[in-house]
């Protein structure tokens, strides 16, 4: 499940488009016209001819194959290693081990140690996106072939081959075998990709000199806004049709049968608030129970996170425990009384607590339908909507890229084909 605190700071960062006078999906497309070196397919269409040198191409499987390997070995075989025994840190793994726990407590952290500091992880990821985009962003450009200032096309030309990394990524995340399927997707979006935006940010903040905040701020939504937490899942639905892949939803914390409902209510009044949405729900038993639902995950989510409690998660992700919760809440108390009077301060904890108190009767004094007050709910709702949308927008765009590698190599292999497709790029065929 997504980290409610991520999933926040993706919506703020959406929002913030907007409020630049910007359209998010926007900046999921590639401006054929504005790049620097188009060719025509066979089809008549513009792409961006392309070739990807073997060492890079090998550094892409080497990442995403090794945090399999580091999951299997910690999560799945729960090998323990003595914290000694692990690559030694330094400020960059150390500040990114930090971020990842704190969004993920959940995870070992010997396990997000040895990513963090592993020269074939984090190490070898961070080599793979800096080198990438700074050769994108020091490309000689000509701002005199468009009506655009030179930082204009320095930043699209940085977010398509931003959009060609993410699609190398995702090949390889596909070809990965297919045991461990829930966890894959779990270390997948929770490791790669929040290493890839925490790695975007130190990026723009430490690698590019001569921006203004607000220019740097421009850098970081191009480069954030098509990274969608969808791409990274190893499972993925037919078509794209990312509504229907119940495991996606639910990473959102969401009911997967609460979205046509929601839908319905919105496109019946398009001005309709959130407090509009959630008491047109509480109008229906099934949409009622579906929302209590999502809200009570997400609140557990919530309340892993902000409190560190990480057990709390088990009753997010597993339907079962979620299911004796919310039917029996008073037995949950029983059993985590004393943990839950720790966080009372948080919505999910303070409910659960309200039914030790009974009334004149022996009944539980519990009464409260937070679920129904919550606007979470809704604001996760039209954060998955988008991010699907621009999903689908920037898958669109990768297509755009044109590998030439089998035209130019031919029968070349390894150093010989590195050489070709080094000339070729340098007489500005790729």
């Amino acid at each position: 499940m997504l980290s409610v605190r991520e999933m926040r700071a993706r919506s703020a960062l959406l929002q913030d488009v907007a409020k630049q006078g910007d359209e998010p999906v926007r900046l999921c497309r590639i401006p054929m016209r504005q790049m620097p070196l188009v060719t025509a397919g066979e089809d008549a269409s513009e792409y961006i001819p392309f070739g990807i040198h073997p060492d890079m191409a090998s550094q892409a499987a080497l990442f995403v194959r090794r945090l399999r390997e580091l999951m299997v070995q910690y999560m799945i075989e729960g090998v323990t290693v003595s914290a000694h025994t692990l690559p030694q840190q330094n400020a960059h793994s150390r500040a990114m081990m930090q971020t990842l726990r704190a969004n993920q407590p959940h995870l070992p952290s010997h396990f997000l140690h040895h990513w963090c500091t592993d020269k074939q992880g984090a190490t070898l990821l961070r080599r793979f996106l800096h080198e990438t985009w700074k050769k994108a962003w020091a490309s000689p450009l000509d701002p005199s072939q468009a009506a655009l200032s030179e930082l204009d096309l320095r930043l699209q030309w940085l977010a398509a081959v931003n959009i060609l990394m993410i699609r190398m990524i995702r090949k390889e995340i596909r070809q990965l075998p297919d045991e461990h399927a829930d966890m894959l997707d779990l270390v997948m979006v929770h490791v790669l990709g929040a290493s890839y935006h925490w790695l975007l940010q130190d990026f723009a903040e430490q690698q590019v000199d001569g921006l203004s905040d607000a220019d740097r701020g421009r850098l970081i939504r191009v480069l954030a806004v098509p990274l969608t937490p969808l791409t990274f899942f190893r499972r993925q639905p037919k078509r794209d049709i990312f509504s229907d892949a119940a495991h996606m939803v639910t990473a959102y914390g969401l009911e997967i049968e609460l979205l046509p409902r929601m839908r319905q209510v919105l496109s019946e009044s398009a001005q309709a608030s959130a407090p509009d949405v959630l008491a047109e729900l509480a109008t229906d038993n099934l949409s009622d129970h579906l929302l209590k639902r999502s809200w009570a995950r997400l609140a557990l989510r919530d309340m892993a996170e902000k409190s560190g409690q990480g057990l709390w998660l088990k009753w997010a992700t597993d339907a079962k425990r979620l299911d004796k919760l919310l039917n029996a809440p008073e037995e949950i108390v029983a059993e985590f009384g004393e943990i839950l009077q720790a966080v009372h301060e948080y919505p999910l904890a303070a409910w659960l607590l309200a039914h030790a108190e009974t009334g004149i009767f022996g009944q539980s004094a519990a009464k409260t339908t937070p679920w129904r007050d919550d606007e979470t709910v809704v604001q996760v709702f039209l954060l998955f909507e988008q991010d699907a949308l621009l999903e689908s927008e920037r898958r669109t765009a990768e297509q755009r890229w044109l590998n030439r590698e089998s035209l130019l190599i031919g029968d070349g292999r390894g150093s010989e084909a590195g050489r070709i497709l080094s000339e070729a790029h340098a007489e500005g065929k790729i």
